[in-house]
């Protein structure tokens, strides 16, 4: 893939919905707060403050992942623990919890593909596919996320990866 947007990149990619596939890219943070964006909001935590590129799509838009025991109203089961909302009050609701980035990415933007544009892309071996982690996603430091994923691969995978420079 010649687009350097995506080297070395890891995309959660949402369950398909009509065909369409929709993703946020989760190792790009940017150098903005996401206490910037909430000034208002009392944000404690020191730690994952940082709003995320999410992808080329729709920069304006923010979107979010929560983990949590309990599925938020307004958000969308990505995989076990992990959900997807772009509902305000939902992400109101979670920045007031005494430790909110504890489970909480916010990105700017999302990917995604038209019906068939990702699958053709994995088959041309754009996209490497890997089962989706809490621990690595929420607990890895973002510039590691793609290495960690790369040192799970098998050794015949390596290659092919070390090529493609993506993760899915």
């Amino acid at each position: 893939m010649q687009d350097p947007r995506f080297k070395e990149t890891v995309i959660l990619v949402t369950p398909h919905h009509q065909g369409e596939v929709v993703g946020v890219v989760v190792n790009r943070p940017t150098e903005i707060g996401v206490s910037t964006l909430f000034p208002q909001s009392e944000l404690k935590d020191e730690h994952s403050r940082q709003l995320y590129f999410g992808g080329p799509l729709s920069g304006k838009s923010l979107l979010f992942l929560i983990r949590s025991k309990k599925q938020p109203q307004a958000a969308l089961r990505i995989f076990d623990d992990v959900f997807l909302s772009a509902d305000s009050k939902v992400l109101e609701q979670v920045l007031r919890h005494p430790r909110p980035f504890a489970g909480l990415r916010v990105f700017s933007g999302y990917a995604g593909w038209k019906p068939g544009q990702l699958e053709a892309e994995v088959k041309k071996g754009y996209w490497l596919l890997r089962e989706p982690d809490s621990e690595i996603l929420f607990n890895t430091e973002p510039g590691l996320i793609w290495r960690k994923l790369l040192d799970r691969s098998g050794k015949g995978e390596l290659v092919e990866l070390m090529n493609n420079q993506s993760f899915l």
